[in-house]
């Protein structure tokens, strides 16, 4: 035999319906992902568009490319002064690229 549902259980399945599309509605779209630069291959205008890097960073970086490509993160963080493993982390978030790599997260693994 069949129960039908109560009155109070429809319309509380109504209102989380309504809730759940009200929700989505209000988050709105989400933003684009950011733009991808290549820092071996960028202009020094490029450069400080990505968030976090400001005109005396990329000319840094500009400058240090000149003496030799970078190689990886690594050759980037040793060789551009200022720049360390916290603010590559943010500046790859934000669209940076060497070699088209992403910065790898390099947080030692916990000890076994």
């Amino acid at each position: 035999m069949r129960r039908s549902l109560g009155l109070a259980t429809r319309w509380g399945a109504v209102w989380l319906l309504l809730a759940w599309m009200m929700h989505v509605a209000w988050a709105g779209p989400t933003p684009p992902p950011p733009q991808v630069v290549e820092v071996n291959a960028a202009t020094e205008q490029a450069l400080d568009a990505v968030k976090g890097i400001g005109p005396r960073m990329a000319q840094r970086l500009v400058q240090t490319r000149h003496e030799a490509r970078y190689v990886d993160w690594l050759d980037l963080i040793t060789r551009t002064p200022g720049l360390g493993a916290h603010t590559a982390t943010k500046l790859s978030a934000n669209g940076l690229r060497v070699n088209g790599l992403p910065f790898p997260n390099l947080a030692p693994s916990a000890p076994r």
